[in-house]
């Protein structure tokens, strides 16, 4: 992993992602699974802030989730089975919560169509349900919540409005997910100090 993270860092990126859990291809039973040790993600924490980058953690819930809150990760991703407790010490931590709601839901629509094998099906519906309830939970435990959609196609981009009606729909206020769509998502940007520097001579 700290191989990894020193390439992507040497490559210029300004965030590393760190994939800690599966998503909705996880085997039965096997999308809470951490992928990285509490040690692991603590150095490649480490390592990108000491380069002026931040870290976000892809985590649908379970141990990965402490381990990104005590590693000092700038946010949590997804987070679909987040906890009072887990809450409470992102709260405590500064970790901002980005849920990405709307996804789930494209995905489901993309696996009734047969763009995504069916198998995926049971796990996405557990991710609708819940998905709400972990935004609530973040939201009543004082957890910053940041707007993001996880959109990997050129297609979705311009769509973001879908996700602030997605987290109203969740529970939040029109102005606590306004909140979340201006505030709070440019203060985690700002966290990759590697972003605000200026230029190196001769770059584009």
């Amino acid at each position: 992993l700290d191989r990894a993270v020193e390439g992507v860092l040497e490559a210029g990126a300004t965030w590393v992602k760190l994939v800690a859990t599966a998503g909705v291809a996880a085997p039965a039973g096997a999308a809470l699974e951490p992928h990285f040790s509490a040690a692991e993600c603590a150095s490649a924490v480490r390592r990108a802030e000491s380069a002026g980058a931040a870290v976000m953690v892809h985590a649908w819930g379970g141990p990965a989730i402490d381990f990104a809150v005590a590693g000092g990760a700038a946010s949590i991703e997804h987070g679909i089975f987040l906890t009072p407790e887990q809450a409470a010490r992102a709260a405590d931590a500064g970790t901002v919560f980005v849920p990405t709601l709307r996804i789930y839901r494209l995905v489901r629509g993309m696996i009734a169509a047969g763009r995504l094998p069916r198998e995926f099906g049971p796990r996405v519906e557990q991710a609708v349900a819940r998905h709400p309830e972990a935004v609530r939970i973040a939201r009543d435990h004082g957890v910053d919540i940041a707007l993001g959609t996880d959109y990997g196609t050129a297609a979705q981009h311009g769509t973001n409005r879908l996700e602030f009606d997605a987290l109203v729909d969740a529970g939040l206020s029109a102005q606590e997910a306004l909140v979340a769509a201006t505030r709070s998502g440019a203060a985690l940007l700002a966290r990759a100090q590697r972003a605000q520097r200026a230029p190196d001579p001769g770059a584009p």
